[in-house]
């Protein structure tokens, strides 16, 4: 899967733990390698929002802003 920069990205459920949200996230740079950089998107308070590498294949929806 080919993911650009600012795409809203969900993961398949079968990489989710049970009774886990399947939170949106977005990718801050295009895919390279197979892996992309995510950040969540959405409420939080947290000061500084974790960012998180992903492999595109764990990827359900990849959808454009």
């Amino acid at each position: 899967m080919d993911i650009r920069k600012g795409q809203v990205l969900t993961l398949k459920p079968e990489f989710l733990d049970a009774g886990e949200d399947n939170l949106p996230h977005v990718a801050l740079e295009d895919s390279d390698g197979g892996r992309v950089r995510v950040q969540y998107q959405g409420p939080t308070t947290l000061r500084f929002v974790p960012v998180n590498v992903w492999r595109t294949d764990w990827i359900a929806t990849a959808v454009d802003l």
